[in-house]
């Protein structure tokens, strides 16, 4: 027997073994990560850089004022009755404090005048006794009409869109410092600058809504006709982002497509997913759903593994000139 027969001899067997062994060795069992207590859900979205929100900006009415809390901007007298060299004419400062005479800075917005004035006689109490002084209101609302021409929206109403930067943070409009926003849901952003906004505009309250993501990707490889990674906009299933990456039904084992993952606890988790019991038997609870950084792969069927492994090591290595029939079954 020649080399050239030798090795045909070989490699016949050798293809109907891996033909009837193909498919997985190990065993993939499902994990309570996909239970569905923890289905990512749009609400508990995690925000993350290059996501854009969209803050809507409400104006109530303003209030007497008896009722008016003090905010950045506004312009006040500080007059005492028996000591008029200590009188003050005063603009809340950007961080919501004003100076007094010989006593140095204190907070004013988010008071009302009655309240300003029970804290300053409290202050000079140690310097006058019994201190009479009156809040004349001079200017107000200045910086709050500046704030609603700001946020003021082409469409009418107020509201503004933000991107969320590399570094995580956005920079919200009439707030001194910057906001990290990365890392948070929506709620808990909003809650965190309705905070922060109190503290300048007490007429002013805020809700946010997630306008466009950019970091809650998935990412699909295999037997599909565009492999890429694809944006998970609301919760979304096996099935639905493998529409889009187009199924090659030809090739594709859609019993055993592989979804890898981590754990909360950062370990990676994998689950083999029957898609084909998803679309012939209409079976949902197969169809898990998805989420961020997960990687969806569909494996080749025996028949595609079968016939690239003859193209591959048979076609290619055998000579053209060699005459070869054999049959072979693939095990259901």
């Amino acid at each position: 027997m020649n080399t050239q027969n030798k090795f045909i001899f070989v490699m016949i067997p050798l293809v109907i073994i891996i033909i009837g062994c193909v498919g997985p060795t190990v065993e993939i069992k499902k994990d309570a990560y996909y239970s569905e207590k923890i289905v990512e859900k749009t609400s508990n979205y995690i925000l993350g850089q290059g996501d854009t929100i969209q803050i809507t900006y409400f104006f109530s009415t303003q209030p007497s004022e008896e009722e008016y809390l003090l905010e950045v901007g506004d312009v006040i007298n500080v007059n005492f009755l028996y000591h008029p060299e200590t009188n003050k004419r005063a603009t809340i400062r950007p961080d919501g404090k004003i100076t007094l005479s010989r006593k140095g800075d204190i907070r004013a917005a988010g008071l009302s005048t009655l309240q300003l004035k029970n804290k300053i006689v409290e202050i000079y109490s140690d310097t006058f006794k019994n201190p009479e002084l009156t809040i004349e209101l001079i200017e107000f609302s200045q910086a709050l009409k500046g704030f609603k021409e700001a946020v003021k929206s082409d469409r009418g109403g107020h509201s503004k869109t933000m991107l969320i930067r590399p570094d995580g943070y956005i920079s919200p409009f009439f707030l001194e410092t910057d906001t990290k926003a990365s890392g948070q849901t929506v709620k808990q952003l909003e809650k965190t600058l309705s905070a922060n906004y109190k503290k300048r505009f007490s007429s002013v309250a805020i809700s946010i809504a997630l306008y466009s993501t950019n970091s809650n990707l998935v990412y699909v490889n295999g037997e599909v006709r565009k492999p890429d990674s694809y944006q998970l906009v609301g919760p979304t299933t096996v099935t639905q982002i493998l529409s889009e990456a187009g199924i090659i039904f030809e090739t594709a084992s859609l019993k055993t497509v592989l979804v890898l993952s981590r754990s909360l606890d950062g370990k990676p988790v994998g689950r083999l997913v029957n898609i084909e019991d998803v679309l012939k038997n209409g079976n949902i609870g197969e169809d898990i759903f998805l989420k961020r950084f997960d990687v969806v792969f569909v494996p080749k069927n025996k028949i595609a593994q079968a016939n690239q492994f003859i193209d591959q090591y048979i076609n290619k290595i055998i000579p053209r000139d060699i005459s070869m029939n054999f049959t072979y079954r693939i095990n259901p």
